[in-house]
């Protein structure tokens, strides 16, 4: 981050001495470059950390909720819900991981699952001080957590990872389904949306655009129970957008064991986000599992929601979970 404003900065200079001594047709560079140093960084850019607890009782839907299983266990598993879903996302998995002896928790992120009002006030560094809090009293009172986060909910787990490994409060294990490190990337040879080069600038005056519904209905294998709230959130894509670029430059940090789900159709958060995960981290006990999920009619993202082949998935991350166990009583 640091080194792109520098870039920036002195092509600025450049541009600007050019305009001035030499002809004033470098000033259209500079307004580029301009625009890029506002929309691509976060120059000139803090976000308030202070969160509103979630009224329970506003909910736009009763299974937008947080989920809560608890047998008094000595693990627990905790699910990190997506953008701009809710823990609906894991109402089919979390009795799976309760069966298999965990007591499971799902929390509600602030300002999503009740109005766009609420969402529209809130940011990835609440989220993740959310998270974070939450996280660290699950981690004193049980002997094992781990973490299970799909796309936003898998980056900032893989932000919680990268903050807490090698010391005491690491998880034990981590899972992440379709977790973004990059949208657009020019090196990867993806541009997702051509909007976000400019989501910061229109993000000031629209906080909120009404999208063309897909046919959620008309969706195959559950796709249609996705909850959240439907539309464009510039000012969230845009903090999101600066945080998953934190995220990627801190991958290294990774040393807890990591299990990662991704289907290469996933029509949200590009395929290619695994592959560069998996260079990146430096976790020593790691399975990146490719899953094939073909001819289907849906996004190809929210992959614990999907009927065919949500079990299976769940069983081959608890045995993730579990051989962390076994292996961890023997050494």
């Amino acid at each position: 981050m640091l080194f792109k404003k520098l870039v920036l900065l002195i092509l600025i200079a450049l541009s600007i001495n050019l305009a001035v001594f030499s002809h004033v047709a470098f000033i259209f560079p500079v307004l580029v470059l301009l625009h890029l140093l506002f929309n691509e960084t976060d120059f000139f850019y803090r976000e308030n950390s202070i969160y509103d607890e979630t009224d329970l009782s506003r909910l736009f839907h009763k299974d937008a909720g947080p989920i809560e299983i608890v047998n008094y266990s000595d693990k627990a598993i905790i699910f990190v819900h997506g953008f701009p879903s809710c823990p609906n996302t894991f109402k089919y998995v979390a009795p799976l991981a309760e069966k298999a002896g965990y007591d499971v928790f799902v929390p509600l992120l602030p300002g999503f699952g009740t109005e766009k009002e609420d969402f529209i006030k809130s940011n990835f560094t609440q989220w993740f001080v959310y998270l974070c809090g939450y996280y660290l009293a699950k981690r004193r009172g049980y002997d094992k957590v781990y973490i299970v986060g799909v796309s936003l909910g898998g980056a900032l787990t893989l932000k919680l990872a990268e903050k807490y490994s090698d010391t005491w409060l690491a998880p034990d294990g981590i899972c992440v389904s379709g977790a973004p490190v990059f949208t657009n990337s020019i090196r990867q040879r993806i541009i997702k949306s051509w909007l976000l080069y400019s989501v910061r600038s229109l993000s000031w005056f629209i906080k909120f655009i009404a999208k063309p519904g897909e046919k959620w209905k008309e969706m195959e294998d559950g796709h249609s129970e996705w909850l959240g709230y439907g539309g464009l959130f510039p000012v969230q894509s845009y903090s999101i957008k600066i945080a998953i670029e934190k995220i990627r430059a801190d991958l290294q940090k990774i040393t807890v064991p990591i299990i990662a789900l991704h289907a290469p159709e996933d029509r949200t958060v590009n395929y290619k986000n695994m592959a560069y995960i998996e260079k990146k981290i430096s976790s020593e006990k790691k399975v990146f599992r490719t899953v094939d999920y073909k001819d289907r009619y849906n996004t190809h993202h929210i992959l614990f929601l999907y009927e065919s082949i949500r079990e299976n998935l769940m069983k081959e991350v608890l045995t993730f979970f579990k051989e962390i166990e076994v292996n961890a009583e023997l050494s």
